[in-house]
C-alpha cells in the first residue's frame, strides 16, 4: 500500500484553545458542541477521549454539548443549528455530512472537523491547504488507495470472485470510488455501484445484490457500516 496521505488544516479555529483558556480565567467554562452522525450507543467512546484530550492544567474544565443524528444524516443540519443556538465557543463535527452541516450553519464559530473520507480542497470545504480561509480547521484523511487494497484482499480470499457491489455514499466524496473504478479492469472485477445515503436503504441494496447475483461487497460508504455489517451477518 502506498504511503497514506495525511492532511491537517490549521485555519481560523487555531486560535480557539487560547481564547478558551482566557475565558476560563475570566470564570467562564468553554462550551463545545459535539455533532455526531452515528448512534447514541457509540457516542461515549468518542466524546470521552475528546474531553480527556482537551482537559489539562491550563484548561481544567470544558462543557461538551452533544447532538446525535442516530444514523440519520438528514437530522444533522437541524442538530448543528441547535448547537449554535446553545452559544457554544467551538463546534466539533465527525464525518463528512456533519462537517458540511456545521460549516453551513455558522461562518463565525470555529468548526473542528474529524473527517476520514474527504479531500477538503477537492470537495470545496476550503480554498487551499496554504490558505484555507473561513472558520474550518481539523484533520482530514484521504485514503483512496484503500479501495485498491480491499479488492486485492477480496481476490486473495476468493480468487474466482468477479462481480462486486460497491456501496457508496455520495456525501463522503468520490475519491475511494474513483480509485476502485481505476483498478477494477486490471484486476478483472466488474463493479456495480449502488448509492446508499441512509441505513433505511440497506434492505433494497441487498435485494439488488441478490437479484443481480453479485458476489462480493466493497464499502466505499462508511457512515452506515455498522448497520451494513449487522445486515450481512444476518
Amino acid at each position: 500500500m502506498k504511503r497514506r496521505e495525511f492532511i491537517a488544516l490549521v485555519g481560523g479555529a487555531a486560535a480557539w484553545p487560547g481564547a478558551a483558556r482566557a475565558q476560563n480565567r475570566a470564570g467562564k467554562i468553554p462550551r463545545v458542541g459535539f455533532l455526531y452522525g452515528g448512534v447514541s450507543d457509540a457516542l461515549a467512546v468518542r466524546v470521552n477521549p475528546f474531553v480527556q484530550g482537551m482537559v489539562g492544567r491550563q484548561q481544567p474544565e470544558v462543557k461538551v454539548i452533544s447532538r446525535v443524528a442516530e444514523g440519520d444524516p438528514s437530522q444533522l443540519p437541524a442538530l448543528a443549528k441547535d448547537l449554535v443556538d446553545q452559544k457554544i465557543d467551538a463546534l466539533f463535527a465527525t464525518g463528512p455530512a456533519a462537517v458540511r452541516a456545521a460549516q453551513r450553519v455558522t461562518r463565525t464559530i470555529p468548526v473542528v472537523a474529524l473527517d476520514l473520507e474527504t479531500d477538503p480542497v477537492e470537495s470545496g470545504l476550503v480554498g487551499s491547504l496554504a490558505h484555507p480561509g473561513g472558520n474550518l480547521t481539523g484533520v482530514f484523511f484521504d485514503f483512496p488507495e484503500f479501495s485498491t487494497k480491499w479488492m486485492q484482499l477480496l481476490r486473495e480470499i476468493a480468487p474466482k470472485l468477479s462481480r462486486l457491489a460497491v456501496l457508496w455514499d455520495p456525501s463522503t466524496g468520490p475519491l475511494q470510488l474513483r480509485a476502485a473504478k481505476r483498478v477494477s479492469d486490471s484486476m478483472g472485477f466488474i463493479l456495480r455501484v449502488i448509492e446508499v445515503s441512509a441505513p433505511s436503504e440497506l434492505e433494497e441494496v441487498f435485494s439488488v445484490v441478490r437479484r443481480e447475483k453479485l458476489e462480493g461487497l466493497l464499502f466505499c460508504h462508511l457512515r452506515s457500516s455498522e448497520q451494513t455489517q449487522r445486515r450481512v451477518r444476518h
